[in-house]
């Protein structure tokens, strides 16, 4: 969790159009197979749409406990995203812990304590969030810049 009262940085960082690195230690119920490996790099198929490609690293199975853990990193955040993407694998999640965002790391901190951040973590991640562009959607017409205008609705009658 990272508390800020720096509206740019938080679109920056949070929106998946700038494509915002986020780190997650991941344990799921079963093994993890090449194949369910392979659909998370491709992007899973959610009821609010395909998922971002996701990066599946450091698989470690534990056939005692019948679990694996992995790092997953995500470039997007839906509501309850991986757990969902998980499930739709038939692999549960049993526990998910945020690692990284960008180039803060999580560390030793424990649950329940929070730390400001040094002056030079400050630097890092407005340094970082202001290298991300918004990724671009192939055939998009907006110039950048471009906001869309939204008009309110009456209702019919």
């Amino acid at each position: 969790l990272l508390l800020t009262n720096d509206g740019d940085l938080t679109q920056k960082l949070l929106h998946p159009s700038h494509q915002s690195e986020k780190d997650y230690r991941v344990m799921v119920k079963g093994e993890m197979d090449a194949e369910r490996i392979r659909k998370l790099e491709k992007g899973i198929y959610l009821e609010d749409g395909k998922t971002a490609p996701a990066q599946v690293g450091q698989l470690r199975p534990d056939p005692d406990t019948g679990t694996t853990s992995f790092v997953l990193t995500l470039t997007e955040g839906r509501k309850r995203q991986i757990r969902r993407m998980m499930l739709a694998l038939g692999r549960p999640v049993k526990n998910l812990v945020r690692v990284r965002m960008g180039p803060l790391l999580l560390g030793r901190l424990k649950v329940g304590m929070a730390r400001p951040l040094r002056a030079e973590e400050v630097r890092r991640l407005k340094a970082y969030a202001d290298g991300l562009a918004p990724a671009r959607r192939s055939g998009s017409k907006r110039q950048p810049g471009h906001r869309t205008q939204r008009t309110a609705r009456t209702p019919r009658g």
